[in-house]
């Protein structure tokens, strides 16, 4: 049972990295970073955590899990910053370098008690000052696309999957309001970052970081609604409306960029 639950978690993050990687190689690298910030490696969280220790967990860890975005665009922040030169190993020191820094917020975070209306607070303003110094960063689109080979799929499995039981399978270990904090663990954002700018170059990652706020307000619909209703409705239904959120977000934001791009035509 716990070898098929694991082997469930993996194979599901691993889809979420590769669709991810297709959008940005295919579509846009900006469309890609918009939705590496939905509730992808969150919703695999409470999908888990949910069933597995009950409604009343989930719900404080989805209460949790909108606070630690903050810590999520720390990490965004700080990789970019020591991944600017075009060093071979600047993949692995941007990753070494950030991922303390989110665990140093987690952990300041965690000595606060968070209500819903304080986490939201804290994390729109978050959103909005990072949105504002992302900003001023380059776009660069994917021209030429790399050839897939069996290496290639390989590695970016690994990279996925490396990284999906970090939180799931230490949620009864830490407590829901560490498990809701760590909800911002960039489990499957990191993996995809990390294809991306191993693939390609660290401009194309950098684009990801640049458009990666707008899209945490789906996450931030996702958790919300997660929170106000999960232990009237159950776990599968609070799950689903959560998901519509962050749906009626992601159109939000679509009609709003497609309206931008038709007045600047």
């Amino acid at each position: 049972m716990i070898t098929n639950l694991v082997l469930v978690k993996i194979l599901t993050t691993v889809s979420l990295v590769f669709g991810l990687s297709w959008v940005a190689e295919r579509v846009d690298t900006r469309l890609a970073g918009i939705l590496s910030g939905m509730p992808l490696g969150s919703l695999l969280v409470l999908v888990f955590v949910g069933h597995e220790f009950g409604p009343e967990f989930t719900a404080i860890s989805a209460l949790y899990g909108i606070p630690s975005l903050a810590g999520t665009l720390v990490f965004a922040g700080v990789y970019y910053l020591s991944t600017r030169n075009r060093h071979t190993l600047s993949p692995l020191f941007g990753t070494l370098i950030a991922l303390p820094c989110y665990l140093v917020i987690a952990y300041l975070l965690s000595q606060f008690s968070f209500t819903l209306v304080t986490g939201l607070l804290l994390a729109i303003i978050c959103i909005v000052i990072s949105a504002r110094l992302f900003a001023h960063i380059p776009e660069e689109r994917v021209t030429q696309r790399v050839r897939l080979t069996f290496k290639h799929l390989c590695f970016r499995a690994g990279m996925a999957a490396f990284f999906v039981a970090i939180i799931t399978g230490n949620a009864d270990l830490i407590g829901p309001e560490w498990s809701g904090l760590l909800i911002g663990f960039p489990i499957t954002f990191l993996p995809f970052l990390l294809i991306i700018h191993i693939t390609y170059s660290h401009l194309h990652a950098h684009t990801v970081i640049r458009n990666f706020p707008v899209g945490l307000g789906g996450l931030i619909s996702y958790l919300a609604l997660v929170n106000l209703t999960v232990m009237s409705v159950g776990i599968n239904l609070a799950i689903l409306l959560g998901l519509l959120g962050s749906l009626a977000y992601l159109a939000l934001i679509g009609y709003m960029f497609n309206r931008r791009n038709r007045k600047t035509a």
